[in-house]
């Protein structure tokens, strides 16, 4: 798994987003990290996308973009996997805030609606996730990227800042060395 780039969103957690190899097929990987004293790794949260989806959602990002100030939430994309699932790329209100979504939805005759499988970003930092998310489809396209980090301190973009990373993060155990 090689590391493309990752969204601090506090001092203990962040989005990474990473290539995946699994029987010869590279998948894109957007997943929430956290750092602890009790735990140190992925959480459940995250979404894992083929190069077709990859493309398919980076298009509806590029469509949206510079109009994140929204005052409703919207649906941006849907994408049919199966009879039965479809991933959702959303703006989503929850708690008095606006989120970016992009989750696998479930339509069966016992359940329908949202998995636990996706992830929510904070809508202030939708141009940096479109930005990391462009950056992945490149890297399926073959071109060379350079991994770096955006920390964000508060979910302010004037206190957004992009430092230089490596493809390793200090602090995490071995086990979890081939998330990066």
């Amino acid at each position: 798994m090689e590391l493309i780039d990752s969204l601090n969103l506090t001092e203990s957690t962040e989005i990474n987003f990473f290539i995946s190899d699994y029987n010869g097929v590279k998948y894109a990987n957007i997943r929430k990290f956290v750092k602890s004293e009790r735990y140190t790794g992925p959480t459940q949260q995250g979404i894992t996308l083929t190069k077709e989806q990859l493309i398919e959602v980076v298009s509806a990002l590029e469509s949206f973009s510079g109009k994140e100030n929204v005052e409703d939430e919207v649906d941006l994309l849907e994408i049919n996997i199966n009879e039965e699932k479809f991933i959702k790329v959303s703006i989503k209100f929850y708690k008095g805030h606006y989120y970016l979504d992009i989750r696998l939805f479930y339509k069966t005759d016992k359940y329908s609606g949202p998995s636990k499988k996706g992830i929510s970003i904070p809508i202030e930092l939708f141009s940096n996730f479109t930005v990391c998310s462009k950056k992945m489809l490149d890297l399926f396209n073959g071109e060379e990227v350079k991994a770096q980090t955006i920390e964000v301190n508060e979910i302010d973009d004037s206190e957004i800042k992009i430092i230089n990373a490596s493809n390793s993060i200090k602090g995490i155990p071995n086990k979890y060395a081939k998330y990066f």
